[in-house]
């Protein structure tokens, strides 16, 4: 779109199919006779390095995936039409690949926001796919996404689907921790009800003992929700822990792995939160996620 936002996406599977740099441009080649399509790409721009990273930019790009998905959804010539937001790399589908793209994690975590809202109403209006850099991802793009499923990865020209599954039980890696044994700081929505019950469960069932800030700890919580900070300043704070050793565990929403119809921002900064996590293993770093 304008500006460097989402446009379509440049796939081998594509070729022939128009282009438009936004919706505004399809919406006037439709007004001039064209078909409207019944698939229509939106491929995010290319992701931001470490050192361009802030919970600005990140806001930014939700900000404009947001616009996007609200005008397509008020347009009644798209009644009959899908959007597929396109990601790359911002989703761990293999166990140990992480995450190249933190922004378009977040950007996920929206648009799953979306999909469980207007499910209510049958759905099926906005998809989600991230893709490989591979070939056979691809070409086999479009056709993965003609079965239906609202949420779909593609390595090696494989479609994956998500599920719910039990989780299998995480063993600690081996490192010495920074701070004293027994020692957890929290941060982030450190005021409201959730960081309270966190708290309390901490030192009753772990007998953990809560450091206060500037003081180092064996790991560190971070809790976010709707008692904490913007998203923007989220973010920032999630990444400036990311630049430490210690041991995070991301305290979240179940709206980050499956989409809510609440608040939008948990959705989104647990996306982030995810994916930030997926990352730090990948590096070797440890890092877990709770809902």
């Amino acid at each position: 779109m304008p500006g460097g936002g989402p446009g379509p996406s440049p796939l081998p599977e594509c070729d022939g199919a128009p282009a438009y740099a936004g919706l505004p441009e399809l919406l006037a080649a439709a007004a001039d006779g064209r078909p409207v399509p019944e698939l229509v790409l939106a491929r995010l721009p290319e992701p931001a390095a470490d050192a361009e990273l802030y919970g600005r930019g990140v806001a930014a790009a939700v900000d404009e995936v947001r616009e996007l998905v609200g005008a397509w959804l008020a347009e009644e010539r798209l009644a009959g039409s899908v959007l597929a937001v396109v990601t790359g790399g911002a989703e761990e589908v293999l166990p140990g690949e992480g995450v190249a793209d933190l922004v378009g994690a977040a950007v996920r975590g929206f648009v799953r926001s979306v999909q469980a809202w207007l499910a209510g109403t049958g759905g099926g209006r906005v998809m989600l796919v991230d893709v490989d850099d591979s070939d056979a991802s691809r070409k086999a793009l479009v056709r993965a996404l003609g079965g239906g499923e609202p949420d779909l990865a593609l390595r090696d020209g494989v479609a994956y689907a998500r599920r719910l599954v039990r989780a299998e039980c995480v063993v600690p890696g081996a490192g010495a921790p920074t701070g004293g044994p027994g020692t957890v700081r929290l941060s982030g929505a450190v005021e409201g009800p959730r960081a309270r019950e966190s708290a309390r469960h901490l030192v009753e069932a772990y007998g953990v003992r809560l450091v206060g800030p500037g003081e180092e700890a064996a790991a560190v919580v971070h809790l976010s929700g709707p008692d904490g900070p913007s998203l923007e300043a989220s973010v920032d704070a999630a990444l400036a822990l990311d630049g430490h050793p210690t041991p995070l565990a991301f305290v979240t929403t179940v709206g980050a792995a499956v989409g809510s119809g609440g608040p939008e921002c948990e959705a989104v900064l647990g996306a982030f939160l995810t994916a930030l996590a997926a990352r730090r293993r990948a590096a070797g770093l440890p890092a877990a996620v709770l809902g």
